[in-house]
């Protein structure tokens, strides 16, 4: 999207709006009295209060303003209406970003044609065009900006079929694995680190697994043989163009097209089928039922998290958008610090005491299984699933370990990660703070530092 300065445009008008944008175009008369531009500021005040009052996601000024700042061109002069346009438009956070003269004559040079915003992150590019009119001394400004919502990078996940793992290899190397030697010596940090370690190879290699890319711009149905079946296309594609579009290589390349449009109809038939199947199971739970209505009549148009606005700015960046996140999820569980002490003389108000918590394998077995097997993996990827496949052989690991935490009064770091899900309340889902907006609840499944 490009914006070019409107000269013509008597006094100030808004000439674009739509649920959460604006563009704002004027011309301000370079012969005003010093009443008329008191005028025209209160009324360019009031203006941008009425837009800034409705949260707006983006905000374009654009015209020709007669005015002149050095803060805007480096070479140019100051004047008393340069400043105080200046000043109103910093106080509702927007930017210049025309940097060089748009009003060139034999005589002077000067930035007078103007372009503020207040999401200059998002222009892309920005600055002066040559008039196309000979006789007009006003340049084309522009600005070249992105609206573009980016999906996250492909993204990698290990997915184990337990349904034909191999319990009783797995069970039999936990019980024969020399855990009090293996933790001997070891700080709890590197326990913990050995255990993890430990349970993950001897998973690796008793139930069978694959680790499968995602990539949220596929369709739900693609697979791999289609994924396989496009680049042969493509290939053939290519080969006939290079060899001169031959009618030989253009039979091949109608055959390959045909094998993928097959391939693709049969999955999509095939995915349809198995979400009416699950809509026509009784059993299936209302949550599970209204996404899969919602996936079938809107499939997927956004990304999870959509841009966020943080800080007077709109962030698409996805890396940005966790930081962001995870420095407020951070901020919520930060220690507060002050001068209080414990009393020198202390004295217990009560005889009942918890001098010393006694863990038992058996409470540990027991809380296993009533773990719920659906839910997610925590950070180091030790599902319950796993756990409850060898439930009564991790006992005791596990046992030492919690002992060996009590005793110590620490708490290791591996198991002060998790990761945090941003679940979406009420508000506006995109272009919102979390710091100003409560509009989300967090669910924390595993804890990140």
């Amino acid at each position: 999207m490009t914006f070019y300065s409107l000269t013509s445009v008597y006094y100030l008008k808004l000439i674009l709006k739509t649920k959460k944008c604006f563009l704002i175009s004027l011309y301000r008369s370079p012969s005003q009295s010093s009443d008329e531009f008191n005028d025209f500021s209160a009324k360019f005040d009031k203006l941008l209060d009425n837009v800034f009052n409705q949260n707006p996601q983006l905000v374009f000024v654009v015209g020709d303003f007669n005015a002149r700042s050095n803060s805007w061109w480096s070479d140019d002069i100051n004047t008393i209406e340069g400043t105080q346009i200046e000043a109103l438009t910093s106080s509702y956070g927007l930017h210049q970003i025309i940097s060089e003269p748009t009003h060139i004559t034999p005589y002077s040079l000067s930035c007078i044609d103007l372009l503020f915003t207040n999401q200059p992150n998002m222009v892309l590019n920005s600055g002066v065009h040559p008039s196309i009119y000979e006789k007009c001394h006003h340049q084309i400004i522009f600005a070249k900006i992105s609206l573009k919502i980016d999906f996250p990078p492909p993204y990698e996940r290990t997915l184990w079929d337990y349904s034909k793992a191999d319990s009783i290899s797995i069970n039999r190397c936990i019980q024969q694995f020399d855990w009090t030697n293996a933790f001997f010596g070891k700080n709890i940090e590197e326990q913990v680190r050995c255990f993890n370690s430990t349970l993950i190879n001897i998973f690796t290699n008793y139930v069978p697994h694959k680790t499968v890319t995602f990539d949220d711009r596929d369709p739900p149905w693609i697979n791999n043989c289609i994924k396989t079946k496009l680049a042969l296309k493509n290939t053939i594609y290519k080969h006939y163009i290079m060899n001169g579009r031959k009618d030989q290589d253009l039979l091949a390349l109608e055959n390959a097209r045909k094998d993928v449009s097959n391939v693709i109809l049969k999955a999509k038939e095939d995915y349809y089928l198995r979400l009416g199947a699950k809509l026509n199971d009784p059993m299936l739970a209302k949550k599970s039922y209204w996404s899969i209505v919602k996936t079938l009549f809107n499939g997927k148009k956004v990304p999870v998290i959509p841009p966020i606005f943080s800080n007077n700015q709109i962030i698409t960046d996805f890396q940005s958008k966790a930081n962001i996140f995870n420095e407020h999820f951070s901020n919520q569980c930060t220690v507060i610090l002050n001068n209080s002490v414990l009393p020198v003389n202390y004295q217990s108000l009560t005889n009942d005491e918890l001098i010393s918590i006694n863990i038992r394998e058996e409470d540990i077995l027991k809380i296993i299984r009533n773990l719920n097997s659906a839910k997610a993996h925590g950070y180091d990827a030790i599902s319950i699933a796993m756990l409850k496949i060898c439930d009564i052989s991790i006992s005791k690991p596990l046992c030492y370990l919690f002992q060996n935490c009590l005793s110590e009064s620490y708490f290791p770091e591996a198991w002060k990660k998790a990761n945090v899900v941003p679940i979406y309340k009420v508000i506006d889902k995109t272009l919102r703070t979390i710091v100003q907006y409560p509009c989300f609840q967090f669910a924390v499944k595993y804890l990140k530092d």
